[in-house]
């Protein structure tokens, strides 16, 4: 008798469980299924010029001058100088590209030592940054700083947003330590 009440309580717990996973399943596949879309619609998975132009309005930046082929520049207005930033697409080969302009010229620099103190830290500080690195254009002169996004898997607005903010952020406070080495401030 005390089996034949075991079999029937198994019996109903195998019922009841099923029911339980049934409506779990449920639930899961309804999560699952809401994955799919963006509430906000924060994310593009194929980036396109107008991606590029949605996101620069949607982080309040400065309307953007087009000039052709997915470059947008944009100016910028920090605390310690003035500069453009420029975004461009290389959709091709799926890269987001971000440089300064306008930034830093070596016509800035007063003399060989303070040349070589200038190349020297920004050196130091494309090793310290893990984000960004500062270029020299040996045919321009240019100094810049630039960033390149790899968009295989598309591009969120918060990583656009942090990556422009990143940059601006970045040029601008180390733009008075890089003039005042370039005109011997620091020597």
């Amino acid at each position: 008798m005390l089996a034949l009440l075991f079999a029937c309580t198994t019996h109903r717990m195998i019922r009841l469980e099923n029911r339980v996973l049934a409506m779990e399943n449920t639930r899961l596949r309804e999560a699952v299924t809401d994955c799919g879309a963006p509430a906000d619609q924060g994310y593009a998975t194929t980036v396109t010029p107008d991606t590029i132009r949605e996101y620069i309005a949607r982080a309040g930046l400065p309307a953007p001058e087009e000039t052709g082929a997915g470059v947008f520049l944009i100016a910028v207005e920090g605390k310690n100088t003035g500069f453009r930033i420029a975004v461009q697409l290389f959709a091709r080969e799926q890269i987001l590209f971000v440089t300064t302009l306008d930034y830093m010229q070596l016509n800035d620099v007063d003399s060989p030592s303070s040349m070589i103190l200038l190349l020297t830290r920004l050196a130091a500080l494309n090793y310290e940054m893990l984000v960004g690195k500062y270029q020299l254009n040996i045919d321009s002169g240019d100094i810049s700083l630039s960033v390149e996004q790899h968009l295989d898997d598309g591009l969120g607005y918060s990583t656009f947003e942090a990556l422009i903010r990143h940059e601006i952020d970045t040029a601008d406070r180390h733009f008075p330590e890089l003039i005042s080495i370039a005109k011997g401030e620091m020597l």
